[in-house]
């Protein structure tokens, strides 16, 4: 079977100095309707994995990052690639594109078969098949199995009203088939690495977390499943010798959730002799003294930590389950070995104020990471935040259909503090190199100021242009 696999734009991208649609175009009012994520430009490993699993079943399969392509080359490159089936991954951020990239291979090969999985389909479905007729199979959480019986049925003709992971429409009615069992052997799959090159690797599949904003329980469920070290290292192996890759990032929800696995894969690391450097996602209370060292010595050079906030109350809210405290030890710690350290901090959680947002500030001064990333809350599908607001009646469960934005940004705290918690973190900087090795510590009289200097002369008033934040009008609301 002829399959293309493919990752949609967020919407139609028109060409510069080219006017935008109206329908599927870029947000209304959005000035400079620029995709900033970087990560999303990166084709997704999970569409990488499907196209593995269906090249290593014989099949004939095509990969195409469309990502960031005007809308008129999408329509030239598609016209030249009639498949028998079209399989798409859809985020929150890119469901108009994926939509508007449905209708035009439905338009352009009315006979092939369309399926979309991903995490916002995943957990909206049935309002996803409803809102794109063009659309004929959701291919919920995991895929690699459900994606292979997929093309089985199709080859042999068979009816999909009953296929486990999947929700299709045939003769015009929607069919919801039985929930899929996870797999149990990762190993078993084919690598992405056997047939694509990629700077991204993901490992282990779940977070043992339990945040309140994260979709990683909806995609996983809630228990974490791991590739084996050899699996890991073979894989890292065809990268660095087979592709050439000198940088690697491991962008597990939490890498080093199993500290034994971890210290296997570095020593294995070291022992193959394989030459690069890497980076990884991971928590506070995954890491330790000798894990870190091992980790260096295996090439790891930054660290990413979810931290959120500095504050625990708000680490409680959002059920974090870390302490300032062992955030502040651990970036010590991990200093001193020679990593690079990143902070993923957010404000606008539940229960924010003035006060909380100056603990996080406090807790970057104490900590002094290399770089901090600070981002308003934003609010996806398949979270406990997103049901908490539905049920509240603080949003409609359609407001990603009905409402033209990229994603919903919301500031759940006291909504009194909203401007000056905003200036705050807007005169921090929403993505900011703090603190570089071979560099004296920010002062008031360095033009990277420290953040206590900072936390004093920030003004109140109105919130700081320099902040891009996205807050739907009507959806700004206090908690006190």
């Amino acid at each position: 079977m002829r399959i293309v696999m493919l990752h949609a734009p967020p919407w139609k991208i028109p060409r510069p100095g080219e006017r935008s649609e109206a329908a599927d175009g870029p947000p209304a009012g959005a000035e400079r309707p620029l995709i900033q994520d970087a990560d999303f430009c990166t084709i997704p490993y999970g569409l990488l994995s499907l196209a593995a699993q269906a090249l290593r079943a014989g099949h004939e399969v095509e990969v195409l990052n469309l990502s960031v392509f005007p809308w008129a080359e999408i329509e030239q490159v598609l016209q030249t690639r009639p498949a028998e089936l079209y399989g798409l991954n859809c985020l929150t951020i890119n469901r108009r594109g994926v939509m508007a990239v449905a209708r035009l291979v439905r338009q352009l090969h009315a006979a092939t078969h369309i399926a979309v999985g991903g995490p916002h389909v995943t957990a909206l479905p049935d309002q996803f098949l409803a809102a794109c007729p063009a659309v004929d199979t959701i291919v919920r959480c995991e895929g690699e199995a459900t994606f292979l019986e997929l093309i089985e049925r199709l080859e042999r003709g068979q009816p999909l009203a009953n296929l486990a992971g999947a929700v299709v429409r045939q003769q015009g009615e929607i069919h919801v088939g039985p929930d899929r069992e996870p797999i149990r052997d990762l190993d078993g799959l084919a690598s992405p690495l056997d047939y694509f090159r990629s700077h991204i690797l993901i490992t282990s599949r779940g977070c043992p977390g339990q945040c309140t904003f994260c979709n990683s329980q909806t995609m996983w469920t809630r228990r974490v499943r791991f590739h084996s070290p050899t699996y890991v290292l073979d894989m890292l192996e065809r990268a660095v010798q087979g592709h050439g890759q000198r940088f690697l990032s491991i962008k597990d929800d939490t890498f080093t959730a199993d500290r034994p696995r971890a210290l296997a894969i570095c020593r294995g690391i070291v022992e193959r002799k394989l030459n690069f450097v890497w980076s990884c996602d991971t928590r506070a209370d995954a890491l330790d003294d000798e894990l870190l060292v091992a980790m260096r010595r295996a090439g790891c050079r930054l660290l990413s930590l979810g931290v959120e906030s500095g504050s625990p109350e708000i680490l409680a809210n959002i059920k974090k389950r870390i302490t300032p405290q062992r955030v502040i030890d651990v970036t010590r710690m991990a200093k001193r070995y020679g990593f690079q350290v990143r902070f993923y901090m957010m404000w606008g959680n539940r229960g924010e104020t003035v006060g909380t947002i100056r603990q996080s500030l406090e807790l970057i001064e104490a900590a002094r990471p290399n770089q901090v990333l600070f981002t308003l809350l934003s609010i996806y599908p398949g979270t406990e935040e997103y049901d908490l607001l539905v049920q509240q009646g603080a949003i409609r469960d359609d407001i990603f259909l009905t409402e033209d934005i990229p994603t919903l940004k919301f500031f759940l705290g006291d909504s009194h503090d909203f401007h000056q918690i905003r200036q705050l973190v807007g005169r921090f900087e929403p993505c900011g190199e703090i603190w570089w090795y071979g560099q004296p510590p920010p002062s008031s009289t360095s033009p990277r100021r420290g953040v206590r200097d900072r936390l004093e002369r920030a003004p109140t008033g109105e919130a700081s242009p320099c902040l891009n934040a996205v807050i739907p009008v009507g959806y700004a609301h206090g908690r006190k």
